[in-house]
């Protein structure tokens, strides 16, 4: 049937029906395989573009970051996927970290892949410690809302140097038990030298007592000086009232500066309180 007959069929069609709406007509239409076709097909199988990493490395908090451009697909790309030395990390939406280039209108990602502290995917929190002198190999991939996951990034590493922004290590003075005249009790102090920070931030410390921070809401911090004048932190780290004796008491002391970057705990001192 030429598309003309077609035409005047369907105007013809749609006459009637409209007339005999009118008159409680009933019209049956049947169209035929050639002018039904097929319905179209959604099925999504292939996959994103690969996705280039444009750079990568570590940012004024000691976080590392990767920036990538945002790849094309023919359904359009739902997740990003954040693989470390090969192992699938955390997964980020596309609406997460992304960036625009108002010169190039460009769209691009900037996000933290590597931190100290926790950092938000929708797949909820991860956290990957970051160690020193460890090499870390960062890859991402693209996902479309089939699942189509396309081809890593290649590769990018980077070793990460604690010293280039944490503070530096701890060094305890004395760990003891003594007796508070000012709260008059027995109390368990900690003393340690002051700790620097390589970018000169300001820092400040966390005391651990038998490996964990329990007692840091007793936390009382000062600073002493020595018979030769050199400063030095001392802090109550706990209060010994009605505790079961003896006991071992095993500290440490970190030093975290204001972007969180923690430093290297220090050695372990123990005190024995068997009164």
């Amino acid at each position: 049937m030429r598309s003309l007959d077609k035409a005047l069929v369907v105007l013809c069609m749609v006459s009637i029906i409209l007339s005999g709406s009118a008159i409680g007509m009933s019209i049956l239409v049947i169209l035929s395989d050639e002018d039904s076709g097929r319905q179209p097909s959604y099925t999504d199988d292939s996959p994103p573009s690969k996705v280039v990493i444009n750079s990568f490395g570590i940012n004024e908090d000691g976080d590392v970051y990767a920036n990538w451009s945002a790849v094309s697909d023919d359904f359009g790309v739902d997740w990003y996927r954040i693989y470390i030395n090969g192992t699938l990390e955390f997964v980020i939406p596309t609406w997460f970290g992304y960036r625009w280039d108002d010169a190039t209108g460009e769209i691009y990602y900037n996000t933290t892949v590597l931190a100290e502290d926790s950092t938000l995917g929708l797949e909820g929190f991860f956290k990957t410690p970051l160690r020193d002198g460890t090499a870390y190999t960062v890859q991402v991939s693209a996902v479309d809302g089939a699942g189509n996951e396309g081809e890593k990034s290649d590769g990018v590493s980077i070793t990460y140097d604690r010293s280039l922004f944490a503070p530096e290590k701890v060094q305890v003075r004395n760990v003891y038990i003594g007796r508070s005249y000012y709260l008059d009790r027995e109390v368990l102090y900690v003393e340690w030298w002051p700790a620097t920070d390589p970018n000169g931030d300001e820092v400040s410390y966390t005391v651990y007592v038998n490996d964990t921070t329990d007692y840091t809401w007793y936390f009382t911090l000062q600073t002493m000086a020595d018979e030769n004048g050199t400063e030095y932190m001392r802090a109550i780290a706990l209060y010994l009232d009605d505790l079961t004796v003896p006991v071992e008491f095993r500290c440490n002391v970190v030093a975290v500066d204001v972007h969180d970057n923690w430093g290297e705990m220090s050695e372990t001192f123990v005190v024995h309180f068997d009164p």
